[in-house]
């Protein structure tokens, strides 16, 4: 029997069931939490069945959402629990059963072995913490029972770790992504009438055991240094500053969650979080971590504040010189704290791993003589995060197609390949001298990579990218947003994500929904490279929404973060002559023009929004074609 903890669910509680998660984890607990939307099937069955039957404590999560459900996997949990709490003592601790919001104990629907145990109410953080803190004693106290009986080994050690519930199995001869972790993050850009998004490719390489030599007993240090993942992070336990002791677990909780969620990067190793609480107190330098641990990156942090504000500063150092690559403030109210947690998580997640592809990048281009898979898509992960091109396209092409000669099926390269022929179709047809047919069969050979990579990974959502393309370029309009709405239900947190979902809304005329989704892109995007293009498509719905002002402000913050978006300034234009200021409208559609020499209006070619045919022709005749010819743009 392991020393974990089982945290069951049903999946509407799903985010306060991750915070309790983080909570658990920060008390130094392993938890089994299923994270993923995937449950059913024979491997998950069999998974479930083997973590109940070996876990050494069972928390049902009990509340509004379980009682309003007859049916659920989390009632199969139950059920299972249950049947091996028949084996154990009477006396025996198994169920810790925890409430959220305020259900009734005696009304509840579950079953009445957990009647017999003592109920945790979670209201709020604070009683979160208490319960982990009692969880972990339990456990303690169950494991050091457990020893004594057997007569065998020191106490438990307990350091904090995280352990997902479910891994689906693998086997010799599938396709792989050169990687053991492999959740993908990339670049959207979007210009006049287009998608634009960019592969942050992948790369990992297996860490090597260093061997020791007989006579001087250590390794070398090139030895060490080429053992080193060059895309490894190690997250130390963030400090508490706040000079309040009570309140050391907001800082580990949040060391617990940035770990946890640092896998969505692509290809990046996380050292387990054991390893990292057992350094802490060695107070060692950035680069005596990356020889302990051999990683190559560490990100430290603070925690400071009072009795209402929190500041929680971040800091991303690079191990083999000491150099810190990034760093960034937080702050947020400490009555507001999971939605702090959550913003630091997501942010940090977001900012840091295009920083770590950048530098290992680097050394890989050192490598260039040596056309080893792992060097090859690193350059393309690091071309992927330039400003967008033909011939930046044209390199990742290359690079991807020289992956798939060595590693026919390498699913990081085929995906990387789709996103590139998909924004060669979409972005560079005139560059090309491609025709519309001509566009729809290169976007055509993307989807079928794409469709390759789904029938090997189902999970893969940046395929979905190169279907939803294909599907605009098509004229099926509602296909992309099922796409792009798809691709967000498996990338929840990636910011282009929303982006490209946001802009295809927009295509269907579904302007308040697209600007919900654009808003989110906007949120979950490192406040330093919030792209102009999402601001951009703001300003266009602040304009068809007929909100000038409104329209005005989001085109200058999109023009702010990128002064040749062309789309922004002829945006500008409309609205300021929506608003009738003729000089500044007509100052704007000049700088529209300088950028785009060919800029014209093109109804003709516009397609309506489907169902919203007549919308669609109000708002061309009563706003934009007026305010086009008031700005003087030309015709």
């Amino acid at each position: 029997m392991t020393q974990a903890v089982f945290l069951s669910y049903a999946s509407q509680d799903a985010d306060a069931a991750r915070r309790i998660c983080d909570m658990l984890r920060a008390t130094g607990l392993e938890v089994w939490f299923d994270q993923s939307e995937l449950r059913g099937g024979d491997a998950w069955d069999a998974s479930i069945r083997k973590q109940i039957k070996e876990c050494t404590l069972f928390v049902p999560i009990i509340s509004a959402s379980t009682d309003a459900r007859s049916e659920g996997y989390f009632r199969l949990e139950w059920k299972l629990a249950v049947d091996r709490s028949h084996l154990m003592a009477d006396d025996q601790t198994f169920f810790v059963p925890a409430i959220l919001g305020e259900i009734s104990e005696p009304a509840a629907r579950v079953p009445d072995a957990f009647r017999s145990r003592q109920w945790s109410r979670l209201r709020d953080d604070k009683s979160v913490a208490a319960f982990a803190e009692r969880i972990a004693k339990l456990v303690d106290s169950l494991a050091s029972s457990s020893t004594n009986a057997l007569g065998t080994g020191p106490p438990l050690d307990r350091s904090p770790q995280g352990t997902q519930r479910i891994a689906g199995p693998t086997s010799a001869g599938t396709p792989t992504r050169t990687a053991l972790r492999s959740m993908t993050g990339y670049k959207l850009a979007t210009t006049v009438g287009a998608v634009a998004i960019i592969s942050l490719g992948g790369y990992y390489v297996t860490q090597s055991k260093t061997t020791t030599s007989p006579s001087s007993g250590t390794s070398t240090d090139a030895s060490k240094s080429a053992a080193i993942n060059p895309l490894s992070i190690m997250v130390m336990p963030f400090a508490n500053q706040t000079g309040d002791e009570e309140k050391a677990y907001i800082a580990d909780a949040l060391t617990s969650s940035i770990t946890s969620d640092l896998p969505r990067i692509r290809d990046a190793f996380i050292v387990p979080a054991a390893t990292a609480f057992s350094l802490a107190d060695k107070k060692l330098t950035v680069p005596q971590l990356g020889k302990e641990a051999a990683v190559r990156f560490v990100l430290t942090g603070s925690v400071t504040g009072d009795k209402e504000k929190l500041r929680i500063n971040a800091v991303l150092s690079d191990t083999q010189t000491g150099a810190q690559l990034w760093t960034q403030n937080f702050d947020g109210k400490q009555s507001d704290l999971f939605a702090l947690q959550d913003q630091v998580t997501t942010r940090i997640g977001n900012t840091i791993g295009p920083q770590m592809i950048i530098v290992a990048a680097r050394e890989s281009e050192k490598r260039a003589n040596k056309p080893q898979v792992a060097d090859l898509l690193m350059r393309a992960s690091a071309l992927g995060l330039n400003q967008q091109s033909l011939s930046n396209h044209q390199a990742m092409e290359a690079l991807y197609r020289e992956t798939l000669a060595l590693e026919p099926n390498n699913l990081t390269a085929k995906i990387g390949l789709a996103i590139s022929l998909s924004f060669q179709a979409i972005n560079f047809a005139r560059q090309l001298k491609l025709d519309r047919p001509a566009r729809i069969a290169l976007a055509k050979q993307a989807t079928d990579l794409a469709q390759e990579v789904l029938r090997a990974d189902p999970t893969s959502g940046e395929v979905y990218l190169c279907i939803g393309i294909f599907a605009n370029l098509t004229g099926d309009l509602e296909g992309a947003v099922q796409a792009g709405r798809r691709l967000v239900e498996l990338q929840p947190k990636n910011s282009a994500a929303y982006s490209v979902l946001g802009h295809w809304l927009f295509d269907i005329g579904e302007m308040q929904q697209a600007k919900v989704v654009l808003e989110k892109s906007l949120q979950f995007a490192p406040p330093a490279r919030r792209p102009a293009e999402t601001y951009g498509h703001l300003a266009r719905i602040a304009f068809v929404l007929d909100r000038a002002d409104e329209a005005i402000t989001l085109a200058q913050q999109s023009i702010d973060a990128n002064p040749r978006f062309g789309y922004s300034h002829e945006t500008l234009a409309l609205a300021y002559a929506r608003r009738g200021d003729l000089v500044r409208a007509r100052k704007a559609a000049a700088e529209a023009v300088r950028l785009f020499p060919n800029l014209q209006l093109n109804i003709k070619n516009s397609t309506p929004w489907p169902g919203k045919e007549a919308a669609y022709r109000k708002y061309i005749e009563t706003q934009y074609l007026p305010a086009w010819r008031l700005a003087g743009l030309p015709e």
